[in-house]
């Protein structure tokens, strides 16, 4: 009987580590050679660190949202602009990226086109105001704003939860 009981109990404990989805903790290719990949928790955890995000960071994120594996950053680049957005920042992949980079991608991928300004121009400046205008960012600051990782990771969840809803 006891053994019947323990039996009962160990199945019992061990189901939710059983029913966890193996597919949510992908691992991506390192963009270093020597570098092992990292899996996304590792690298949320990284990105939550740092006071300054770059846009090479940004654009792993949101290849993360749009359902696809980050690659280098080149890659990334391509990958967003078959999906829509335009990944054309301006910048180089370690250089800090702005709300207004953010603002402008998300914009994109989320088609906000219900701000006149917005829809006309399609600036960095009117997707940033899209964006806080639907929820998606915090009226914080400016589009030049650096971000930092905890906004980042902020801002993306939004996204994915909005992209999702669609």
């Amino acid at each position: 009987m006891k053994r019947l009981f323990a039996a009962v109990c160990i199945i019992m404990l061990s189901l939710p580590v059983l029913a966890q989805d193996g597919a949510s903790v992908k691992i991506y290719k390192s963009r270093n050679p020597g570098e092992q990949g990292l899996g996304i928790i590792e690298f949320i955890a990284q990105v939550s660190s740092r006071d300054r995000v770059t846009c090479g960071d940004a654009l792993n994120f949101f290849v993360m949202v749009i359902g696809r594996e980050p690659g280098t950053f080149d890659e990334n680049k391509a990958a967003l602009k078959t999906a829509g957005i335009d990944a054309e920042l301006g910048m180089g992949e370690n250089d800090p990226v702005r709300k207004g980079d953010v603002a402008l991608m998300a914009a994109e991928y989320l088609k906000l086109g219900d701000l006149a300004m917005y829809a006309i121009f399609k600036t960095k400046r009117y997707a940033f105001r899209a964006c806080v205008a639907n929820g998606i960012m915090d009226y914080a600051g400016s589009e030049w704003d650096r971000m930092s990782g905890a906004e980042l990771i902020e801002v993306m969840n939004r996204v994915s939860r909005r992209a999702e809803s669609k």
